[in-house]
């Protein structure tokens, strides 16, 4: 990852990008969001709710997610054995789009249930922060199938995007918009790359319960109306909107490019739990 050289706002907030490398327009909105998180009513949290990068030396970080999303097509696998020259396969490799047809979808080389943790030492997919953390996904589609990624719990603001239009005079290149909208569900064609900011906010429908205890009369009232907060970590789902990409070996479901993100507490939950 290619980290900009003036990527600071004037306001001192943070981007990935480099700010006069870009039109005017895109330069305003990328400030104007970068700007808004952690000093606004809706983007709340201080010095913590601005975006902080990855470190340099690593590869993600917290609040930094790299998202390699692809599909597997095991008879090409197949073809491909350590050590040894590709085996030739005339009838499948003449025209690998039209024979090509995945049963595996894979975020970072893991799916299913492999994608909901950390192990083996691999970095974590999942994001796992407190509400007013905003976190940057960059995301990549290598495959040769169409994703749809969806998002649960919050909109993303979608920063970036390759641009796909052969007969564009941009074809190739990451395209930051002039007007940043808000989206729920992004479109991964095969080559795409797009970077969307997952703010953290408080979601808008975020559950409660009632107590479970039952006391009688006004000290009831006062606890139906007061609603206690359902318990953290909140789960939001990550899943597909093309549905085979839910699934596995044909049809195994849910497996596949889904997986989940998750609000660990409220506003500066983690300096009290550093507490």
């Amino acid at each position: 990852m290619v980290e900009p050289l003036n990527g600071v706002t004037s306001a001192g907030s943070r981007t990935p990008y480099s700010l006069d490398k870009l039109v005017p327009g895109s330069r305003t909105a990328v400030s104007a969001l970068f700007d808004a998180l952690g000093t606004t009513d809706r983007f709340q949290g201080g010095a913590d709710g601005k975006w902080v990068p990855a470190p340099l030396n690593a590869e993600a970080s917290i609040r930094e997610k790299v998202w390699i999303c692809a599909a597997i097509d095991p008879k090409f696998n197949a073809l491909i054995e350590r050590g040894k020259p590709i085996a030739s396969s005339p009838n499948l490799t003449s025209n690998v789009v039209d024979n090509f047809v995945p049963s595996y979808f894979t975020i970072n080389n893991r799916s299913g249930y492999d994608l909901h943790d950390d192990y083996d030492g691999m970095l974590p997919v999942i994001v796992k922060n407190y509400i007013g953390e905003p976190t940057l996904f960059r995301i990549v589609n290598v495959g040769l199938a169409h994703h749809a990624n969806h998002f649960h719990g919050n909109h993303l603001m979608e920063l970036a995007r390759v641009d796909l239009n052969p007969k564009s005079s941009t074809y190739g290149q990451m395209i930051v918009p002039e007007n940043i909208f808000e989206v729920d569900t992004t479109a991964m064609w095969p080559m795409q790359r797009r970077d969307l900011l997952l703010p953290l906010e408080i979601p808008p429908d975020i559950p409660y319960q009632i107590p479970v205890s039952s006391p009688t009369g006004g000290q009831f009232q006062r606890m139906v109306n007061k609603q206690a907060q359902e318990p953290f970590p909140l789960r939001y789902v990550m899943h597909c909107h093309t549905e085979m990409s839910q699934t596995a070996a044909g049809g195994n479901y849910p497996q596949g490019m889904v997986c989940h993100w998750e609000v660990l507490g409220g506003l500066g939950g983690r300096a009290k739990v550093a507490g």
